[in-house]
């Protein structure tokens, strides 16, 4: 990000770890479970442009926005399944400004063969 940090997907631990630049640690959060804040094996991830976190979570079948802190913003992914917003083990993801339609998601879904755009919600 911006700030010089790394951000690691660590799938076996369901935790995404950031180190400084220099790779010494600084902090971790996550861990596995289906709750708020909680993964269950995070495969993608970048960062947007207000240096916020995307993470793909594999068998939770969503993805998670995060503030740099790991705060959670929200997530989207209507469940496992093959209609449009669902996911079957989504595992990368990518944002890019759109310039009518704002901040756009591309996720790789795995499981359904297929890639899908998502607009930004508000």
């Amino acid at each position: 990000n911006n700030g010089g940090q790394v951000f690691v997907a660590d799938i076996q631990n369901s935790r995404v770890q950031v180190f400084h630049r220099d790779g010494t640690f600084f902090c971790q959060f996550g861990g596995r479970g289906s709750n708020t804040g909680q993964f269950d094996q995070p495969t993608g991830m970048c960062v947007n442009g207000d240096s916020n976190i995307v993470v793909t979570d594999y068998k939770n079948h969503d993805v998670q926005i995060l503030q740099p802190n790991g705060q959670r913003i929200r997530a989207f992914g209507c469940g496992e399944g093959s209609a449009i917003g669902q996911f079957n083990g989504p595992c990368g993801v990518a944002t890019f400004q759109h310039r009518t339609k704002g901040e756009c998601f591309v996720v790789s879904d795995t499981g359904n063969c297929r890639l899908q755009v998502r607009k930004q919600r508000l």
